[in-house]
């Protein structure tokens, strides 16, 4: 018996797990300038947790769309963490474009990467979210 799988969560659950390695690779690389909230690191496991969970058809119905529902609002919380976090190493990277290191250009590479990712994310389980047929 085969299991039946949905491709747009399983899309943002792979787009959210890029954003949330891209969140702990950019701090690695430049650590200096970047802020590792436990609590953003929470929101984005979760959100990866519960989209699985729809993903693979562990729920159905009514009990689905609330799964979508809180992935969504895991996903904006960790957007605005992921964010917000990395202003200061933004600021140096773009607007103060002298005398700063090359690890802080490979970090502001990743997190936009990761902003992207978590956006792509968040876009295909909104999408998902309209055309759940359950």
């Amino acid at each position: 018996m085969t299991k039946k799988f949905d491709v747009i969560s399983l899309i943002a659950c792979i787009a959210a797990l890029v954003a949330v390695v891209m969140w702990f690779v950019s701090f690695s690389i430049y650590p200096a300038a970047a802020v590792n909230s436990a609590v953003g690191t929470i929101f984005g496991i979760c959100a990866i947790l519960l989209m699985a969970v729809s993903a693979f058809g562990l729920v159905k119905g009514k009990i689905r769309g609330l799964v979508i529902l809180i992935a969504g609002f895991l996903l904006i919380a960790f957007f605005y963490q992921f964010a917000m976090g990395r202003v200061s190493i933004t600021a140096d990277a773009y607007f103060i474009p002298v005398n700063h290191p090359a690890e802080e250009d490979t970090a502001m590479t990743q997190t936009i990467v990761g902003i992207a990712a978590t956006l792509v994310s968040f876009l295909a389980i909104t999408i998902d979210a309209f055309a759940a047929k359950d």
